[in-house]
């Protein structure tokens, strides 16, 4: 029983150390809006929001948990047409400066056609 919990509590632990890793960065990338843009992606505690156009212009807010490698999305407002209980996995990879989110699934189509198979870059402000 010991070993559950403490096992339980080193998962819960790599999640955290994985989320604080992402929070209070900005990302500038490209996704499809549905034309290719530039986009830029803004990661706080739990929520993730992404911009177009030259980074002013709010796209969508998004709840967000991370799973080791995996990233999972769930809409709180914005101008997609995904429904708010639609959930979203994506595998998720930071490499120095460059972040890679590739759709895993999607219960909303939009979204999960809106990623571009190139990295962001992490902007510094």
């Amino acid at each position: 029983m010991k070993k559950i919990f403490f096992l339980a509590g080193v998962l819960l632990t790599i999640n955290g150390i994985a989320q604080a890793q992402l929070d209070q960065t900005k990302w500038k990338g490209r996704i499809l809006v549905p034309d290719e843009a530039d986009g830029w992606l803004v990661f706080k505690k739990d929520t993730l929001e992404v911009f177009v156009s030259n980074g002013n212009s709010l796209l969508e807010t998004m709840a967000y948990t991370l799973v080791r490698d995996t990233l999972m999305l769930k809409k709180i407002s914005g101008k997609s047409s995904c429904e708010a209980s639609a959930v979203g996995k994506y595998k998720w990879a930071m490499n120095a400066d460059n972040l890679l989110v590739t759709p895993i699934s999607d219960d909303c189509e939009a979204r999960y056609k809106a990623w571009v198979n190139q990295p962001f870059v992490r902007q510094k402000d």
